[in-house]
Parts: structure tokens; C-alpha cells; sequence
């Protein structure tokens, strides 16, 4: 949606709650890291090092797809 327009309003039950341009309101959010870690690194290290630099309000795990298995496998 972000490639359709250059501004937008959100309304909530009928009152605007944000209204900008797309550009300055996605930059004014939280933004999201996401850390690819090499097979046996301790993500829970990972995970204490960050909660020292800033709060984190949301940690989870990803596995990989099955194609990206296979990508991995035979590239090597």
C-alpha cells in the first residue's frame, strides 16, 4: 500500500488517530530488527545484549522454510 500513495489518514471509530505523509509516519514508528544467527551462537546472549542497549517488546524465533533448507544445502 505504502507505493499507492504519498499520504494517508487512519480513522478509528470515526476519528483520525494519524494523518501524514507515508515517508514521515513510517519513520515515527517502531521498527523491527531482525537478526540472522549462524548455527550455534547463543541466541539468549544475543537476546541479554540487546535488552542492555534498549527494552525490547517482542523476541521470537523463526525457522527456516523448507526451500531455504534446500538452498543452503546444496549452494555449499
Amino acid at each position: 500500500m505504502e507505493d499507492l500513495w504519498d499520504e494517508v489518514v487512519i480513522v478509528h471509530r470515526g476519528r483520525v488517530v494519524l494523518a501524514g505523509e507515508v515517508d514521515e509516519l513510517e519513520h515515527r514508528g517502531q521498527g523491527v530488527v531482525v537478526v540472522d544467527l549462524e548455527a550455534g551462537v547463543d541466541a539468549r546472549a544475543v537476546l541479554a545484549a540487546a535488552e542492555r542497549v534498549a527494552p525490547l517488546t517482542h523476541f521470537s524465533r523463526e525457522l527456516p522454510l523448507l526451500s531455504e533448507l534446500f538452498r543452503q544445502a546444496v549452494a555449499g
